[in-house]
């Protein structure tokens, strides 16, 4: 929850810019975890899977072993850094944003 409003903040800096917030809920009780989304306002795209911790495709995808963690990856799935939190969120993305487009750069979405 702390972090909602620095997602808010790079979702209102970055509004034209080509990154996405996935947010990959681990919860037990969905209907408290809706409640919270909407009551936070939080932004992005959000995620839910009835099996939790274990059988989550996202959290064995990026071999997730604690929460919270958070990832920047690029469109090819490439992750390009970890655990940006606070105020270092939106650096970290412009940072990668600023590669999009050159040779040998990651591809942006």
């Amino acid at each position: 929850m702390g972090e909602i409003p620095h997602l808010k903040a790079a979702v209102s800096r970055l509004k034209n810019k080509p990154f996405e917030i996935l947010s990959v809920s681990l919860d037990d009780d969905r209907h408290e975890l809706v409640r919270m989304i909407k009551g936070a306002k939080a932004p992005g795209i959000h995620t839910w899977e009835s099996t939790g911790w274990d059988g989550n495709p996202i959290r064995e995808l990026y071999n997730v072993q604690n929460m919270p963690v958070w990832y920047l990856i690029d469109a090819k799935g490439v992750i390009r850094a970890r655990d940006p939190f606070d105020k270092e969120l939106i650096p970290a993305i412009e940072a990668i944003l600023a590669k999009v487009g050159k040779p040998g750069a990651p591809s942006g979405r």
